[in-house]
């Protein structure tokens, strides 16, 4: 067995820090809005780090998220609420929102030359998926039952982002098939060198699934996304996440994601997690979602000279061999 290392998702509680000096306006322009969150910064805290257009705070009992949409391209955001109703009806745990003093639950704010869109929710001060067996059962049951609002979520929202497999081949060929001079001075390229191969021979994945999709599911179900008591799954959050995508991808990363940490923790759950999934085909489609997110993070690197996600192109190879090791049949 190759080792199952302990990413970002390993711990188990929110990491959070002082409120930024840059960010000292937010909690007054939020009270404005908000009259029961508390202007006063020092009550509130950043929670995580590295967050491509969002912001997430603390204040007291109260979860607020700041979601950049100075480009205009994330009004769906307005239809969160909407999201949350449906899984509601549908018994998938999730968190409520508050009203603001406009009787609205997501508001705009601009923020210096931004704009971001705001909501605020109860904060549930609860670990994170932390990975025992107990929890992994009741999670596959919450996959089960959000894979039966795809279809409805088609019908309630208007603006769904959609997940562009198609662009992958396009991407990858230009570093696989063009065979893209890299720099081995470089660790990050010269992981890449190192496993081109892997990559290469996992572009089948794309060839044998169906990549298209109308209906929409959370395309990261990861243990971060997922709150618990240590036995039960509370809420499933992030409802940016829900997406266009294909179900079998949805399943197969989900279980993917909540599997490899219930192994990281104890390596004689890969067994027992391999026989319940026993004859089910999620090799495939997991791996469609890796080669995609791999083909991003190379976009990112060579095209934008952005490199801000270079260290996850180490855990989603890995995750290649990985998956492998626990959908094989």
């Amino acid at each position: 067995m190759i080792n199952f290392f302990k990413d970002n998702h390993f711990i188990d509680r929110a990491e959070m820090s002082p409120l930024p000096l840059k960010y000292e306006l937010i909690p007054k322009i939020v009270h404005e809005l908000f009259p029961e969150i508390d202007s006063n910064g020092r009550s509130w805290s950043l929670i995580g780090h590295v967050n491509i257009n969002s912001l997430n705070f603390r204040s007291g009992d109260n979860y607020i998220k700041l979601i950049d949409n100075s480009d205009g391209s994330k009004n769906y955001v307005f239809e969160f609420p909407l999201i949350a109703n449906l899984l509601d009806q549908h018994s998938i745990p999730t968190i409520s929102f508050l009203s603001s003093k406009n009787n609205k639950y997501v508001e705009a704010i601009k923020q210096n030359s931004l704009e971001y869109l705001v909501y605020v929710q109860p904060y549930s001060d609860n670990n994170f998926y932390t990975g025992n067996m107990e929890e992994f059962q009741d999670a596959m049951e919450i996959v089960q039952k959000l894979k039966s609002v795809g279809k409805p979520l088609t019908r309630i929202l208007t603006q769904p982002k959609k997940i562009d497999f198609k662009s992958v081949q396009k991407i990858l060929d230009q570093f696989i098939l063009k065979k893209i001079k890299l720099d081995l001075a470089d660790p990050f390229e010269k992981f890449l060198n190192e496993n081109l191969v892997l990559i290469d021979s996992s572009l089948e994945a794309i060839k044998r699934n169906d990549t298209e999709s109308n209906e929409i599911f959370h395309c990261d179900l990861h243990p971060h996304n997922l709150l618990s008591d240590g036995k039960k799954i509370l809420a499933v959050i992030d409802l940016e996440s829900f997406v266009q995508m294909p179900e079998a991808v949805f399943e197969a990363f989900s279980i993917f994601k909540l599997s490899r940490k219930c192994i990281s923790k104890n390596s004689n759950h890969l067994n027992l997690i391999r026989t319940s999934l026993m004859d089910r085909p999620l090799l495939d489609p997991c791996r469609l979602e890796l080669i995609r997110r791999i083909s991003l993070i190379l976009h990112l690197h060579f095209e934008k000279n952005d490199k801000r996600f270079d260290q996850d192109l180490y855990k989603h190879v890995t995750g290649l061999t990985e998956a492998e090791q626990i959908f094989s049949r």
